[in-house]
Protein backbone atom coordinates (compact mmCIF):
# COMPACT_ATOMS: atom_id res chain seq x y z
CA UNK A 1 0.00 0.00 0.00
CA UNK A 2 1.14 3.73 -1.03
CA UNK A 3 2.17 5.85 2.20
CA UNK A 4 -0.21 8.77 0.70
CA UNK A 5 1.89 11.73 2.68
CA UNK A 6 5.00 10.13 0.56
CA UNK A 7 2.97 10.85 -3.00
CA UNK A 8 4.67 14.06 -4.83
CA UNK A 9 1.97 16.94 -5.28
CA UNK A 10 2.01 20.71 -6.24
CA UNK A 11 0.40 23.16 -3.90
CA UNK A 12 -0.92 26.29 -5.83
CA UNK A 13 -1.58 29.23 -2.80
CA UNK A 14 -3.39 32.29 -3.94
CA UNK A 15 -3.51 34.68 -0.95
CA UNK A 16 -6.46 37.76 -0.53
CA UNK A 17 -5.05 41.11 -1.49
CA UNK A 18 -2.02 40.51 -1.06
CA UNK A 19 -0.12 44.02 -1.97
CA UNK A 20 -2.45 45.56 0.71
CA UNK A 21 -2.26 43.57 3.61
CA UNK A 22 1.42 43.14 5.56
CA UNK A 23 1.60 45.52 8.23
CA UNK A 24 4.61 48.24 7.46
CA UNK A 25 6.25 47.64 10.55
CA UNK A 26 7.89 44.72 8.72
CA UNK A 27 8.24 46.18 5.51
CA UNK A 28 10.15 49.34 7.42
CA UNK A 29 12.31 46.63 9.86
CA UNK A 30 13.84 44.98 6.55
CA UNK A 31 14.40 48.08 4.93
CA UNK A 32 16.60 48.97 8.02
CA UNK A 33 18.51 45.79 8.07
CA UNK A 34 19.12 45.44 4.45
CA UNK A 35 18.85 48.77 2.87
CA UNK A 36 19.54 51.06 5.93
CA UNK A 37 20.90 53.76 2.62
CA UNK A 38 16.70 53.64 1.99
CA UNK A 39 14.97 53.41 5.04
CA UNK A 40 14.75 57.67 4.81
CA UNK A 41 13.22 57.81 1.73
CA UNK A 42 10.36 54.56 3.00
CA UNK A 43 9.80 55.91 5.67
CA UNK A 44 8.98 58.89 4.03
CA UNK A 45 6.45 56.86 1.85
CA UNK A 46 5.29 54.57 4.50
CA UNK A 47 5.51 55.49 7.88
CA UNK A 48 2.58 57.31 8.22
CA UNK A 49 -1.27 56.53 7.20
CA UNK A 50 -1.98 57.39 3.50
CA UNK A 51 -5.45 58.98 2.21
CA UNK A 52 -7.12 56.44 0.04
CA UNK A 53 -10.04 58.38 -1.80
CA UNK A 54 -13.00 56.72 -2.58
CA UNK A 55 -14.77 57.88 -6.28
CA UNK A 56 -17.82 56.64 -7.77
CA UNK A 57 -19.38 58.73 -10.87
CA UNK A 58 -16.85 60.80 -10.96
CA UNK A 59 -17.41 62.34 -7.20
CA UNK A 60 -15.51 61.83 -4.20
CA UNK A 61 -17.64 59.94 -2.18
CA UNK A 62 -15.44 58.55 0.78
CA UNK A 63 -12.05 58.71 2.16
CA UNK A 64 -9.96 55.47 3.87
CA UNK A 65 -6.91 55.34 5.63
CA UNK A 66 -4.30 53.15 4.36
CA UNK A 67 -2.15 51.84 7.23
CA UNK A 68 -1.21 48.53 5.55
CA UNK A 69 0.77 47.11 2.38
CA UNK A 70 2.27 49.09 -0.52
CA UNK A 71 0.60 52.11 -2.48
CA UNK A 72 -1.06 51.35 -5.98
CA UNK A 73 1.59 53.66 -8.51
CA UNK A 74 4.54 53.03 -6.33
CA UNK A 75 7.07 51.66 -8.65
CA UNK A 76 8.80 49.76 -6.03
CA UNK A 77 5.78 48.72 -4.22
CA UNK A 78 6.64 44.60 -5.68
CA UNK A 79 9.92 44.88 -4.08
CA UNK A 80 8.74 46.37 -1.25
CA UNK A 81 6.05 43.74 -0.69
CA UNK A 82 8.84 40.98 -1.18
CA UNK A 83 10.70 42.60 1.83
CA UNK A 84 7.48 42.97 3.64
CA UNK A 85 7.09 39.04 3.92
CA UNK A 86 11.12 38.60 3.44
CA UNK A 87 11.10 36.44 6.82
CA UNK A 88 7.62 34.15 6.30
CA UNK A 89 9.09 32.98 2.73
CA UNK A 90 12.80 32.31 4.15
CA UNK A 91 11.13 30.48 7.29
CA UNK A 92 9.25 28.94 4.52
CA UNK A 93 12.23 27.48 2.78
CA UNK A 94 13.79 26.78 5.91
CA UNK A 95 11.50 24.31 7.01
CA UNK A 96 11.66 22.52 3.93
CA UNK A 97 14.42 22.57 2.02
CA UNK A 98 13.78 19.40 -0.60
CA UNK A 99 10.82 21.42 -1.40
CA UNK A 100 10.25 23.16 -4.83
CA UNK A 101 9.02 26.68 -3.72
CA UNK A 102 8.38 29.36 -6.13
CA UNK A 103 6.89 32.69 -5.26
CA UNK A 104 5.70 35.48 -7.90
CA UNK A 105 4.98 38.63 -5.94
CA UNK A 106 2.27 36.78 -4.18
CA UNK A 107 1.46 34.08 -5.91
CA UNK A 108 3.49 30.70 -4.21
CA UNK A 109 3.59 27.72 -5.67
CA UNK A 110 4.96 24.33 -3.99
CA UNK A 111 6.04 21.27 -5.25
CA UNK A 112 6.65 18.22 -2.33
CA UNK A 113 5.50 15.22 -0.68
CA UNK A 114 2.02 15.49 0.30
CA UNK A 115 2.71 15.15 3.91
CA UNK A 116 4.74 18.20 4.12
CA UNK A 117 2.73 20.04 1.80
CA UNK A 118 -0.11 19.62 4.63
CA UNK A 119 2.16 21.25 7.12
CA UNK A 120 3.07 23.89 4.28
CA UNK A 121 -0.68 24.31 4.67
CA UNK A 122 -0.50 24.54 8.09
CA UNK A 123 2.16 27.02 8.50
CA UNK A 124 0.05 29.45 6.29
CA UNK A 125 -2.96 29.75 7.88
CA UNK A 126 -1.08 29.91 11.43
CA UNK A 127 1.86 31.88 10.38
CA UNK A 128 0.57 33.73 7.45
CA UNK A 129 -1.75 36.30 8.63
CA UNK A 130 1.26 37.84 11.23
CA UNK A 131 2.68 39.07 7.52
CA UNK A 132 -0.24 39.93 6.07
CA UNK A 133 -1.02 36.42 3.97
CA UNK A 134 -4.71 35.29 4.31
CA UNK A 135 -5.58 32.39 2.01
CA UNK A 136 -8.14 33.04 -0.17
CA UNK A 137 -10.52 31.14 0.93
CA UNK A 138 -12.59 30.00 -2.72
CA UNK A 139 -8.94 29.30 -4.53
CA UNK A 140 -6.22 27.41 -3.89
CA UNK A 141 -5.32 23.76 -5.55
CA UNK A 142 -3.23 20.88 -5.27
CA UNK A 143 -2.53 18.38 -8.33
CA UNK A 144 -0.71 15.31 -8.81
CA UNK A 145 0.42 13.05 -11.41
CA UNK A 146 -1.12 10.01 -9.41
CA UNK A 147 -3.93 11.14 -11.45
CA UNK A 148 -2.39 9.57 -14.43
CA UNK A 149 -1.92 6.53 -13.17
CA UNK A 150 -5.40 6.03 -11.08
CA UNK A 151 -8.09 8.32 -12.63
CA UNK A 152 -9.62 7.75 -8.76
CA UNK A 153 -6.63 9.17 -7.17
CA UNK A 154 -7.84 11.79 -4.60
CA UNK A 155 -5.35 13.95 -2.41
CA UNK A 156 -5.00 13.72 1.35
CA UNK A 157 -8.32 15.03 3.38
CA UNK A 158 -6.22 17.25 5.32
CA UNK A 159 -5.41 19.68 2.09
CA UNK A 160 -9.31 19.50 0.59
CA UNK A 161 -10.87 19.50 3.75
CA UNK A 162 -9.60 21.13 6.65
CA UNK A 163 -7.55 23.80 4.64
CA UNK A 164 -9.60 24.41 1.67
CA UNK A 165 -7.50 23.54 -1.42
CA UNK A 166 -9.40 22.36 -4.53
CA UNK A 167 -8.56 18.78 -6.06
CA UNK A 168 -7.52 19.64 -9.88
CA UNK A 169 -7.00 16.29 -11.43
CA UNK A 170 -5.51 17.05 -14.45
CA UNK A 171 -3.38 20.05 -13.37
CA UNK A 172 -3.86 24.03 -12.90
CA UNK A 173 -5.21 25.95 -15.69
CA UNK A 174 -3.12 28.97 -15.30
CA UNK A 175 0.17 29.00 -12.99
CA UNK A 176 2.34 31.93 -13.87
CA UNK A 177 -0.19 32.62 -17.09
CA UNK A 178 0.18 29.09 -18.67
CA UNK A 179 -1.47 25.25 -17.64
CA UNK A 180 0.28 22.88 -15.74
CA UNK A 181 -0.74 19.14 -15.46
CA UNK A 182 -0.40 16.33 -18.23
CA UNK A 183 0.43 16.66 -21.84
CA UNK A 184 -3.58 16.08 -23.14
CA UNK A 185 -4.46 18.88 -20.28
CA UNK A 186 -1.75 21.09 -21.28
CA UNK A 187 -2.30 21.06 -25.10
CA UNK A 188 -6.29 21.66 -24.51
CA UNK A 189 -5.80 24.66 -22.00
CA UNK A 190 -2.93 26.32 -24.33
CA UNK A 191 -5.41 26.10 -27.20
CA UNK A 192 -7.84 27.87 -25.14
CA UNK A 193 -5.72 30.08 -24.16
CA UNK A 194 -4.81 30.93 -27.51
CA UNK A 195 -8.04 31.53 -28.03
CA UNK A 196 -8.45 34.21 -25.47
CA UNK A 197 -5.27 35.59 -26.89
CA UNK A 198 -6.51 36.22 -30.10
CA UNK A 199 -10.06 37.14 -29.61
CA UNK A 200 -9.82 40.74 -29.83
CA UNK A 201 -8.23 40.55 -33.16
CA UNK A 202 -12.04 40.77 -34.40
CA UNK A 203 -12.12 44.38 -32.85
CA UNK A 204 -8.90 45.84 -34.91
CA UNK A 205 -11.62 46.67 -38.15
CA UNK A 206 -12.68 49.33 -35.97
CA UNK A 207 -9.78 51.21 -36.23
CA UNK A 208 -11.00 51.92 -39.67
CA UNK A 209 -7.02 52.44 -40.98
CA UNK A 210 -4.71 50.30 -42.63
CA UNK A 211 -2.01 51.43 -41.17
CA UNK A 212 -3.17 51.15 -37.64
CA UNK A 213 -4.57 48.15 -38.24
CA UNK A 214 -1.61 46.15 -39.16
CA UNK A 215 0.63 48.56 -36.30
CA UNK A 216 -2.04 46.80 -34.29
CA UNK A 217 -2.02 43.34 -35.18
CA UNK A 218 2.09 43.24 -35.56
CA UNK A 219 2.91 44.75 -32.18
CA UNK A 220 -0.24 44.62 -29.90
CA UNK A 221 -1.28 40.86 -30.31
CA UNK A 222 1.19 39.24 -32.44
CA UNK A 223 3.51 39.09 -29.53
CA UNK A 224 1.08 38.25 -27.04
CA UNK A 225 1.12 34.42 -27.04
CA UNK A 226 5.08 34.50 -27.09
CA UNK A 227 4.52 33.24 -23.20
CA UNK A 228 3.08 30.27 -24.10
CA UNK A 229 5.82 29.72 -26.46
CA UNK A 230 8.50 29.85 -23.08
CA UNK A 231 6.35 28.10 -21.07
CA UNK A 232 5.58 25.08 -23.17
CA UNK A 233 7.23 22.67 -25.31
CA UNK A 234 6.73 23.08 -28.69
CA UNK A 235 4.60 19.68 -29.19
CA UNK A 236 2.32 20.94 -26.35
CA UNK A 237 1.58 24.42 -28.34
CA UNK A 238 1.57 23.03 -31.24
CA UNK A 239 -2.16 22.82 -31.52
CA UNK A 240 -2.38 26.34 -30.37
CA UNK A 241 -0.18 27.68 -32.74
CA UNK A 242 -2.23 26.38 -35.37
CA UNK A 243 -4.75 28.44 -34.79
CA UNK A 244 -2.55 31.40 -34.24
CA UNK A 245 -1.45 31.44 -37.57
CA UNK A 246 -5.57 30.76 -39.07
CA UNK A 247 -6.70 34.09 -37.00
CA UNK A 248 -3.49 36.15 -37.89
CA UNK A 249 -3.29 35.33 -41.59
CA UNK A 250 -7.03 35.78 -41.90
CA UNK A 251 -6.59 39.07 -40.17
CA UNK A 252 -4.16 40.20 -42.72
CA UNK A 253 -5.63 38.76 -46.03
CA UNK A 254 -8.50 41.37 -45.15
CA UNK A 255 -6.39 44.53 -44.05
CA UNK A 256 -4.05 43.80 -47.63
CA UNK A 257 -7.29 43.56 -49.39
CA UNK A 258 -8.81 45.68 -51.92
CA UNK A 259 -12.04 47.01 -51.39
CA UNK A 260 -13.50 45.18 -48.91
CA UNK A 261 -12.59 41.86 -50.79
CA UNK A 262 -9.71 39.90 -48.42
CA UNK A 263 -6.98 38.88 -50.60
CA UNK A 264 -5.73 35.30 -50.72
CA UNK A 265 -2.28 34.71 -49.64
CA UNK A 266 -0.84 31.31 -50.78
CA UNK A 267 1.65 29.70 -48.60
CA UNK A 268 4.89 31.06 -50.14
CA UNK A 269 3.41 34.87 -49.72
CA UNK A 270 2.36 34.11 -46.09
CA UNK A 271 6.14 33.14 -45.42
CA UNK A 272 7.22 35.74 -46.85
CA UNK A 273 5.21 38.14 -44.73
CA UNK A 274 6.58 36.37 -41.92
CA UNK A 275 9.67 37.43 -41.84
CA UNK A 276 11.25 40.36 -40.63
CA UNK A 277 10.82 44.09 -42.17
CA UNK A 278 14.83 44.17 -43.26
CA UNK A 279 14.11 41.55 -45.20
CA UNK A 280 11.05 42.43 -47.10
CA UNK A 281 8.95 40.92 -44.85
CA UNK A 282 5.95 42.53 -42.79
CA UNK A 283 8.05 41.58 -39.71
CA UNK A 284 4.89 39.68 -38.04
CA UNK A 285 6.35 36.89 -35.79
CA UNK A 286 6.78 33.20 -37.12
CA UNK A 287 6.01 31.25 -33.80
CA UNK A 288 5.69 28.10 -35.01
CA UNK A 289 9.55 28.50 -36.16
CA UNK A 290 10.70 30.18 -32.94
CA UNK A 291 8.59 28.24 -30.48
CA UNK A 292 11.22 25.32 -30.19
CA UNK A 293 13.95 28.45 -29.57
CA UNK A 294 11.90 30.55 -26.98
CA UNK A 295 11.22 27.59 -24.95
CA UNK A 296 15.07 26.71 -25.09
CA UNK A 297 16.32 30.20 -24.13
CA UNK A 298 13.46 30.18 -21.18
CA UNK A 299 14.97 26.71 -19.64
CA UNK A 300 18.25 27.56 -19.85
CA UNK A 301 17.66 30.70 -17.82
CA UNK A 302 15.91 28.90 -15.39
CA UNK A 303 18.61 26.52 -15.15
CA UNK A 304 21.92 28.87 -14.86
CA UNK A 305 19.16 30.70 -11.80
CA UNK A 306 18.96 26.88 -9.98
CA UNK A 307 22.94 26.86 -10.50
CA UNK A 308 23.18 30.06 -8.64
CA UNK A 309 20.76 29.12 -6.12
CA UNK A 310 22.49 25.92 -5.47
CA UNK A 311 25.55 27.67 -4.99
CA UNK A 312 24.46 30.12 -2.57
CA UNK A 313 22.12 27.43 -0.82
CA UNK A 314 22.48 24.44 0.43
CA UNK A 315 19.31 23.77 -0.70
CA UNK A 316 18.93 20.00 -2.91
CA UNK A 317 16.16 20.55 -5.08
CA UNK A 318 18.11 22.88 -7.50
CA UNK A 319 20.12 19.64 -8.79
CA UNK A 320 16.85 18.59 -9.87
CA UNK A 321 15.58 21.58 -11.45
CA UNK A 322 18.35 21.89 -14.01
CA UNK A 323 17.71 18.03 -14.47
CA UNK A 324 14.16 18.64 -15.06
CA UNK A 325 15.25 21.82 -17.47
CA UNK A 326 17.75 20.16 -19.13
CA UNK A 327 15.51 16.77 -19.89
CA UNK A 328 12.67 19.06 -21.29
CA UNK A 329 14.96 20.71 -23.79
CA UNK A 330 16.15 17.39 -24.69
CA UNK A 331 12.47 16.03 -25.25
CA UNK A 332 11.42 19.44 -27.44
CA UNK A 333 14.64 19.15 -29.43
CA UNK A 334 13.74 15.29 -30.53
CA UNK A 335 10.51 16.47 -31.65
CA UNK A 336 11.30 19.22 -33.16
Amino acid sequence: EVDETETPAELKVDFTNGYNSPPRSKLLAQVECKLPHMLRFVRYLYAQAATLVVMHEGRVVGEIESRFGTQQGDPLGGHFFALSIYDFMAALLHQFPEAAISWIVDDLTVSDKQGNLVEVAKMIQEQGPEYGLFKNATKGEVYSQMNLQNPDWKPMRALTHTYGYKHAPRGFKRLLGAPFGDEEFEEEMAEECMKELMAPVRHIKRLLNTQLEYIMLRYCLCTKPMHLLRMLEPETVHPALKHYEEVVKAEVERIVGDAGRPAKLAQPKWKWAKLPVRYGGLGLQDLPLVSLAAFMAAMGAVARMATRAGECSPACIAPKVVRACTNSVGKAATFA
